[in-house]
């Protein structure tokens, strides 16, 4: 019954193949060391923003599809285990496009309540299976020092990304007829 509620958007081959190319684009800005700089000693993953953002507008699929492209991207250079960022940000992605369309509105407060969130999950999660697992001393210093710190600074993204993805969602993209 709430989905009738919802007004389901339909959206062409334009807005998501630029949608694709910004996730990829931000993605290659966040590998490249040099051109994003440290704060603390800790790097910020703005892709992984930029996937939530495109997950609360564009839906489930666009939230399962660019949460599994950026995990599987994500886990080619990772030391974490196979599988594990691909999984994890695809159900992120699919988390976020529901409650984006279910319980949050598409407003900048709410995107970083939501943001933050699926923020602070993912890194505490990336600390559990790479650090709090395998019992290495100082776990408790790690997560404080590196993870803690990496996440807000991933988080604060998200008042870039948001009214960017925004933007782009509401402007206006028409199904094109083949």
């Amino acid at each position: 019954a709430v989905r009738f509620l919802h007004q389901k958007r339909r959206r062409g081959y334009v807005y998501y193949s630029a949608l694709g190319i910004g996730l990829a684009l931000v993605y290659f800005l966040q590998c490249a060391t040099p051109l994003l700089p440290t704060v603390f000693g800790v790097k910020p993953m703005p892709a992984f923003i930029l996937m939530l953002c495109i997950a609360a507008f564009g839906g489930e699929t666009a939230g399962i599809i660019s949460g599994l492209a950026l995990g599987i991207a994500t886990d080619i250079g990772s030391t974490s285990p196979d599988g594990f960022n691909a999984l994890v940000m695809m159900l992120m992605g699919l988390a976020c496009s529901l409650l984006a369309t279910y319980l949050f509105s598409e407003r900048l407060p709410a995107a970083a309540v939501l943001c933050g969130i699926f923020t602070a999950l993912y890194y505490i999660l990336n600390w559990v299976v790479l650090v709090a697992v395998k019992g290495y001393e100082g776990v408790w210093l790690y997560l404080a020092r590196y993870s803690l710190p990496q996440a807000i600074y991933t988080w604060l993204f998200v008042f870039l990304f948001w009214p960017l993805v925004s933007f782009i969602s509401k402007a206006n993209f028409k199904k094109t007829k083949n």
